[in-house]
């Protein structure tokens, strides 16, 4: 114990049962401890930081190869949209990018539904029209290996989401109070804190929906993320990712 100028006494780090900051902060009345505090806010900002970085790589990489295509005069760069919208809802590509604001619109949609594809979150469309229905899901990267019409390079966008993750939680170790591997897996998989509201959040973003003329009437057609394959898949590669990443700060720090 400190004494006071009243003569009261002060409870100390040492009085603690735990000798933590954490028992001293729970005597005096304070709650969450300040670094705790703090470290949660770096949690959110890395976890965010690592879905904004992994979406814009994703758009670099889709617009390179799109550039790539449109230089040597190859039709499918123009097409890749519509193809995608296609093989989800199985009619209407074309109709929907002339009737949905333009194919800006839509790539930077498919530039989302390519980077959660990476995460292995699928894309879920339905059809109807004439009193009928029709709905089904792609992977747009699986579907990439396999069809020619959508001319990307899988590898390259699966290696983004899981780099982006264990930076941050690299960072994040690095920057916190972790002395062993196991409290570098633990504190780099924090980056969830703000990367899974990012999944969330983009998943309803990322949806579609319009009305498209097809042979003999008009239709509607939607897109969209399977949401619990988002919100699974988001927390899985976060905490495993992150996880990692922060092991690699513990054991740069030990060494």
């Amino acid at each position: 114990m400190d004494s006071q100028p009243d003569g009261t006494d002060r409870p100390t780090m040492a009085d603690s049962p735990d000798g933590s900051s954490a028992g001293v902060a729970s005597r005096l009345g304070g709650g969450t401890p300040v670094w705790q505090r703090r470290s949660m806010r770096r949690a959110v900002a890395a976890g965010v930081t690592a879905f904004v970085v992994g979406y814009l790589l994703t758009a670099v990489a889709f617009l390179v190869e799109m550039r790539a295509l449109s230089l040597g005069n190859d039709s499918r760069s123009g097409n890749l949209v519509s193809t995608i919208i296609d093989q989800a809802v199985g009619v209407g590509g074309r109709q929907v990018v002339a009737s949905s604001g333009g194919e800006l619109a839509l790539a930077l949609r498919s530039v989302g539904w390519t980077f959660f594809s990476a995460q292995g979150v699928p894309l879920s469309g339905t059809a109807s029209g004439l009193g009928v229905s029709a709905s089904g899901t792609v992977d747009v990267l699986t579907l990439a290996g396999k069809a020619v019409e959508i001319p990307l390079t899988p590898p390259l966008y699966y290696l983004i989401p899981p780099l982006c993750l264990a930076a941050a939680g690299w960072w994040l170790a690095r920057s916190g109070p972790v002395s062993s591997m196991r409290e570098g897996a633990v504190t780099g998989g924090l980056v969830l804190a703000g990367y899974l509201p990012c999944v969330a959040v983009a998943t309803l973003l990322l949806a579609f929906s319009a009305t498209v003329n097809l042979v003999v009437a008009s239709g509607t057609i939607t897109a969209r993320p399977v949401l619990w394959r988002a919100l699974v898949f988001g927390t899985g590669y976060a905490v495993v990712f992150g996880g990692l990443g922060g092991v690699v700060a513990a054991k740069i720090r030990a060494s």
